[in-house]
């Protein structure tokens, strides 16, 4: 069950959380966030992300599987 901490500015997830709500792994929300594919903010270790920002990421389609994997077997 994930913790969510809601403020004046929205829901606010770390990434742990994140990466519950969206299950998927945290380093992967962490990669996601040092690239700018979830927007977030970097606090001390961990990561701090909107829901509103989960929630567009969640509604972009995604491949499942190692993108890099499917490239080496063709």
């Amino acid at each position: 069950m994930t913790m969510a901490t809601s403020i004046a500015g929205g829901t606010f997830y770390t990434s742990a959380e994140a990466a519950t709500y969206l299950g998927i792994t945290e380093s992967l929300v962490c990669r996601y966030c040092r690239l700018g594919r979830i927007e977030g903010q970097k606090a001390g270790r961990d990561w701090i992300i909107r829901k509103s920002a989960l929630d567009k990421f969640n509604r972009i389609p995604r491949e499942a599987g190692n993108p890099a994997f499917k490239a080496q077997s063709r």
